[in-house]
């Protein structure tokens, strides 16, 4: 069965190109452009893993990684925040407070060493 990714993202292009690259590797996907949307599939579509940027339009990110921890039904539900924020404060804020099981900075990170941090939360 189909492992199912949902990608928050509101950049239209990277979001395109993050599609493409996980259906390549054979998942299904599910993708939102804001928080609220975000936050409504994850609770509709029950993925697999979570991919969310932090700064979107609606709700941001860091309130959707919010809700989904808080959830009884969510909270396992592995998210990766994908984000242009690199300082440490944003960084320690995802993982250690709100719990993100991991972070990527945009511009350090090629597609295809993002996928293999998917697989490796899977």
């Amino acid at each position: 069965m189909k492992k199912k990714i949902l990608v928050i993202e509101d950049d239209n292009i990277l979001r395109k190109a993050i599609l493409f690259a996980l259906e390549e590797e054979g998942f299904d996907i599910v993708y939102a452009i804001d928080g609220d949307d975000g936050f409504e599939k994850v609770k509709t579509e029950k993925p697999d893993l979570v991919l969310l940027d932090l700064m979107l339009p609606k709700t941001p990110g860091e309130k959707v990684l919010k809700d989904i921890k808080s959830s009884k039904t969510l909270k396992d539900i592995p998210v990766i925040v994908f984000s242009a924020k690199s300082d440490d404060a944003s960084i320690v804020n995802c993982v250690d407070v709100l719990g993100a099981n991991d972070f990527l900075i945009k511009s350090n990170y090629s597609l295809e060493e993002m996928i293999e941090k998917i697989k490796k939360n899977l």
